[in-house]
C-alpha cells in the first residue's frame, strides 16, 4: 500500500520539476512579440498618454507575467513636454487565461524606481485625475452598471517601489520632492473604488547637505464612481516631518518657515468638496536664514475645515493653537488658493502670555525684537483682502505688563491696542517706570505686523498715523519705512529716577549728573519697527526748585528755572536759571547730536566772587568733596574713589561766554567782564576777557590745568588808562596830590584754589608805564635826602612832573622785586631798585 504512494509521490514531483524547468528554458525562446502591442494599447488606453516600452520577457514563473524594461510615458500637452514618468522596470502579473487570449488580465502591476513628474495646471486640474477618473468611472446607467460589474475583471493592484514623485505648479517646478516612495493601489472594478496606500520622504532640490524629513503615510479608499466627484475617505499621518517641506505644498508657495511637525489628518468627502480635521504639534519653529531656537516653544494645533475645490476656497471652521500657557482661535475662509490667496479671518486670542506669543513671533517673523516682555493678552483681530494688500483690524488689551530692553524696565496694569489700516495705535495708559516713576503712554507702529505695511482706502500705503496730530510730528527719515513712536508723559517725576533711566537708555550727557527735586517731562522714542532698532530719544520738559550735583563739584546747583527739548539727539535747554554757592547764573545751553559735539552755553550773573568760586572746586584737589555728595546714590561713590579719574572736567567738553557786571577778588573789583570759556581735557580756559578795572580798561586770558593736584593757574593781563589819583586815598598823605596815568602788563603761575595755596607759589612778572605823572607837593629829592641824613634841601618852586616811567616787577616767595630803574627829577636821576 505504501509503495503506489511513494510511486505518485515522485511522479508529482518529476512532473513539477519539469514544469518549473519548462517555465525557466522555454520564456527566452517564445517570441513575445504578439504581447508587446497588445501591451502598449492596454497601458495607454489606461494612462490616456502615449507610452514607449523598452525589451518585453515573457517569464512563466513563478507566475505567468511580462517584465518591461526602460518604460516612458508622456505627457499630456495640456500639462507640459516633460514626460509623466519614466520606469526602470515593470514587472506584470497576468492571469493564466490572459496566455491563451488576446485581451490582457492583469492581477499586478509593479513598478521598480519609477519617477513621476506631478503637474497642476494653470485651471487648477492635476495631470493624475484623468488615470484615476478613467479606471473608476462610468457613464453607464445603474442597471448596467450592475450587469457590467458582474462579468468584470477581477481586482487588481498597481505598486510602485522606491518611486520618486516631482511637482510643477503652474509650470514652475518646485524644489521639492516626494522620495523613497512605495506606493500600492488596489483596483476593485466590482466594488467601483481603488484603496490606496503610500508612503514617502518629502525632500527639498534647494538646499544641500539637508537631512530628508521623516515619513509620510497615506491611506483611504476613494470611489470615483459615487456621486459626480466620487467618495472620498483617507487618513494621513506624519511623524517628525519637516515643515518647510509642507506648506508649499499646501499654500503654494514658500514662506521660509522651518520647523518640525507631527500630525494626523482625516479627510472625507469628494475630490470637490472635502471635509478636513485632525491634530498637530509643532516644534522648534523657526525661519530660514536663523538657527533654531534653543529654547523652542511647541505649538499644538486642533482644527476642522471644508475645502471647495470649484470654488477653490478653504473655510476654516475651527483651528485652535495652544503654546505654553497661551491660546489662540481661528476661523474665516480662505479664498483663491490658486492664484493669489483672499483672506477673511479672525483671530481670537483668549489669556495669552505676552512672553509666549513673542517667543513664537519671534521664531517666525524675520525681525526679532530684543524686547523682553511679560503679561495677559485678550483680543480679538481681523485679516481681510487679499494676500497682497491684506487689511487688519481689532484691539488687544492687556494686563500686568511688564517691557523691557534688559536694562529699563517698563510695566503699566493696563493697556489696549487698536489696529486698522494705518498701523496700531496704542490708546492713553499709565504707566510706571523706575521708582517712583509713573506717567502716561500712547502711540503708533506701522506697519501693524511685519509682513507687509496696510494700504489705506484708496489702495496706497499709508504712512502716517490717523492720530499723529497729537503726538510730536516723527523724524521724516521714518515716514517711508516700517516706524514706531511712543510717548511717555511724566508730570512731577523724581529726577534721580528720570536721569537714570535716560543713562540706560544712552543719553551721553546725563552719565556725569544726578538731582533731586521734580520735573514735567515728555519723552518720544522712535525708531525703525521691522527690523526693531534701538529708539531715538526725543524729549522737552520742565524743572521747577531742583538741585543737580555734578562730580566733581561740592556744591549743587540749584535749578530755579529750566525748560529743556531733546530732539534728534541735539540737547537745548533755555531759558536756565541756576545758582551754586550765592551766585547766581542765567542763559541757555545746548549741545549737538554728534559724539563729538562739544556743549554750548551763554551765562550771565549780576556778581561774582573769584574767592567763593574757588571753593566749589577743591574737590578736584586733594581735599574731599562736601557731605552733600553722598545724599544721592549715583555720586555716593564719590567719596570712596578718586574724584579726578572721573569727574565734570574729564568728561566734559564745553565753549561759551560768561558776562558778569562785578567780579570781586580780594579787595580788586571788575566791572563788565566778558570773556570766553572752554572746559576740556580737565583744562579751563579764558580767552579774550575784558574788563574795566578802577578807571581803566583790562584784557586778559587764563588757564586752570585741573589735571593736577592743586590746579595750576596761569595766564596774562594788560591794563590801560589807569589814573594815579585813583589811588591817591591807599597812599602816604605826601602822594594825595598825585596825578597821571598807569598801564600794566605781564603774565603770572601759580597753584591751587585757595588764597593761601595761590599766594605761596604766586610768581608773576609785570612791566608797568607811567605817563606825564604830577606827584603834587611831593619831593622825591627832599625826601630822599631827609631820609639819608643829607640835610634840607630848598623846597620845589612847581610841581614835579615825570613825563615817561618804566618799571619791571617781579613777584616771587611772596616779595615783590623792583629791577633797577632810573627816574629824572628836577635836572637829577635817581635810581631805585629793591624789594
Amino acid at each position: 500500500m505504501q509503495f503506489p504512494r511513494r510511486l505518485h509521490i515522485r511522479k508529482a514531483l518529476v512532473i513539477l520539476a519539469c514544469l518549473l524547468l519548462a517555465g525557466w528554458l522555454i520564456p527566452p525562446f517564445f517570441h513575445a512579440g504578439r504581447y508587446r502591442k497588445i501591451l502598449q494599447t492596454t497601458l495607454e488606453s489606461k494612462l490616456r498618454r502615449p507610452v514607449q516600452l523598452g525589451a518585453v520577457t515573457l517569464r512563466l514563473l513563478p507566475h505567468p507575467g511580462f517584465s518591461i524594461e526602460n518604460v516612458v510615458v508622456e505627457e499630456d500637452p495640456h500639462f507640459g513636454s516633460e514626460p509623466f514618468a519614466r520606469v526602470d522596470s515593470v514587472e506584470c502579473d497576468l492571469r493564466w487565461r490572459s496566455l491563451f487570449g488576446s485581451r490582457m488580465d492583469c492581477s499586478r502591476i509593479i513598478l521598480d524606481h519609477p519617477v513621476f513628474n506631478v503637474v497642476r495646471g494653470p485651471e487648477g486640474r492635476w495631470n493624475v485625475e484623468g488615470i484615476f477618473h478613467h479606471e473608476g468611472a462610468s457613464s453607464q446607467p445603474a442597471s448596467s452598471l450592475t450587469k457590467a460589474r458582474s462579468n468584470s475583471a477581477a481586482p487588481f493592484d498597481f505598486e510602485a517601489e522606491d518611486a520618486r514623485v516631482n511637482f510643477t505648479l503652474n509650470g514652475d517646478k518646485k524644489p521639492f520632492a516626494l522620495d523613497e516612495v512605495r506606493a500600492r493601489f488596489q483596483f476593485d472594478p466590482s466594488q467601483g473604488s481603488i484603496g490606496f496606500s503610500l508612503q514617502g520622504t518629502p525632500v527639498r532640490t534647494d538646499i544641500a547637505l539637508l537631512q530628508p524629513p521623516g515619513p509620510v503615510v497615506v491611506t483611504g479608499v476613494w470611489k470615483p464612481a459615487a456621486g459626480p466627484n466620487g467618495a472620498l475617505r483617507g487618513r494621513l499621518t506624519t511623524n517628525n516631518s519637516l515643515l518647510y517641506a509642507w506648506i508649499p505644498m499646501i499654500l503654494h508657495r514658500d514662506p521660509g518657515i522651518y520647523g518640525m511637525v507631527s500630525a494626523t489628518i482625516l479627510f472625507e468627502g469628494s475630490t470637490a468638496s472635502l471635509k478636513i480635521n485632525g491634530r498637530m504639534e509643532l516644534a522648534q519653529l523657526h525661519r530660514w536664514e536663523s538657527s533654531p531656537p534653543s529654547s523652542p516653544v511647541p505649538v499644538e494645533v486642533s482644527f476642522a475645515g471644508l475645502w471647495d475645490r470649484p470654488l477653490d476656497r478653504l473655510q476654516i471652521q475651527r483651528a485652535d493653537a495652544s503654546f505654553a500657557g497661551s491660546r489662540l482661535h481661528l476661523t474665516g475662509v480662505i479664498g483663491s488658493l490658486s492664484q493669489t490667496p483672499s483672506l477673511n479671518l479672525a483671530l481670537a486670542v483668549e489669556q495669552s502670555r505676552l512672553q509666549d506669543l513673542i517667543a513664537v513671533g519671534n521664531n517666525l517673523t524675520k525681525h526679532p525684537t530684543q524686547l523682553a516682555a511679560t503679561g495677559r493678552i485678550d483680543g480679538l483681530l481681523t485679516l481681510q483682502g487679499s494676500w497682497n494688500a491684506r487689511r487688519y483690524g481689532g484691539s488687544v488689551a492687556g494686563q500686568f505688563l511688564k517691557l523691557s530692553d534688559h536694562k529699563v524696565e517698563i510695566s503699566s496694569r493696563q493697556a489696549e491696542i487698536r489696529v486698522d489700516d494705518q498701523g496700531a495705535h496704542l490708546l492713553p495708559a499709565r504707566f510706571t517706570m523706575g521708582p517712583g516713576i509713573e506717567g502716561v503712554a500712547k502711540g503708533n507702529l506701522f506697519p501693524a505686523f511685519p509682513w507687509n505695511p496696510s494700504p489705506s482706502a484708496d489702495g496706497r500705503h499709508s504712512h502716517r498715523p490717523t492720530n499723529a496730530r497729537s503726538l510730536p510730528n516723527p523724524q521724516d527719515k521714518l515716514q517711508d519705512r516700517p516706524h514706531y513712536g511712543i510717548v511717555l508723559t511724566l508730570t512731577e517725576a523724581p529726577l534721580h529716577g528720570v536721569i537714570q533711566t535716560a543713562r540706560l537708555w544712552g543719553v551721553r550727557g546725563l552719565r556725569d549728573l544726578d538731582a533731586t527735586g521734580t520735573g514735567d517731562v515728555s519723552i518720544r522714542l522712535s525708531g525703525v519697527a521691522w527690523p526693531f532698532t534701538r529708539p531715538q530719544v526725543e524729549a522737552q520738559g520742565h524743572l521747577d526748585s531742583a538741585r543737580f550735583l555734578v562730580a566733581g563739584l561740592t556744591e549743587p546747583i540749584r535749578i530755579t528755572r529750566f525748560r529743556f527739548e531733546l530732539e534728534n539727539g541735539a540737547f537745548i535747554a533755555t531759558p536756565v536759571t541756576a545758582g551754586i554757592g550765592d551766585t547766581t547764573f542765567s542763559g541757555w545751553l545746548r549741545r549737538g547730536p554728534a559724539r563729538e559735539d562739544t556743549w554750548q552755553f551763554d551765562a550771565k550773573a549780576p556778581r561774582l566772587s573769584l574767592e567763593q568760586a574757588s571753593l566749589w572746586f577743591t574737590a578736584i584737589g586733594a581735599q574731599r568733596p562736601a557731605p552733600i555728595l553722598s545724599l544721592i546714590p549715583g555720586l555716593r561713590s564719590l567719596e570712596s574713589r578718586r574724584v579726578a579719574s572721573r569727574d565734570l572736567f574729564a568728561t566734559l567738553d564745553a565753549k561759551g561766554t560768561l558776562e558778569c557786571p562785578n567780579v570781586t577778588f580780594h579787595s580788586l573789583l571788575l566791572r563788565d567782564f566778558h570773556a570766553g570759556v572752554t572746559l576740556s581735557g580737565r583744562l579751563a580756559r579764558l580767552s579774550a576777557a575784558t574788563f574795566r578795572v578802577a578807571s581803566g580798561k583790562g584784557s586778559g586770558s587764563a588757564t586752570v590745568n585741573f589735571r593736577q593736584a592743586p590746579a595750576d593757574i596761569g595766564g596774562e593781563f594788560k591794563v590801560t588808562g589807569l589814573r594815579l589819583q585813583s589811588f591817591a586815598q591807599k597812599l602816604p598823605v605826601s602822594l594825595s596830590g598825585i596825578r597821571g596815568l598807569l598801564s600794566a602788563s605781564g603774565h603770572f603761575t601759580t597753584r591751587g584754589l585757595t588764597r593761601q595755596e595761590m599766594a605761596a607759589r604766586l610768581e608773576a612778572k609785570a612791566v608797568v608805564e607811567i605817563r606825564n605823572a604830577a606827584l603834587g607837593k611831593f619831593d622825591p629829592l627832599a625826601a630822599t635826602a631827609k631820609t639819608a641824613s643829607l640835610g634840607v634841601l630848598a623846597p620845589l618852586r612847581g610841581v614835579e612832573i615825570i613825563p615817561s616811567l618804566s618799571v619791571n616787577l617781579i613777584v616771587k616767595n611772596r616779595a615783590v622785586h623792583l629791577n633797577p630803574t632810573r627816574i629824572p627829577l628836577s635836572g637829577a636821576v635817581l635810581a631805585v631798585d629793591g624789594q
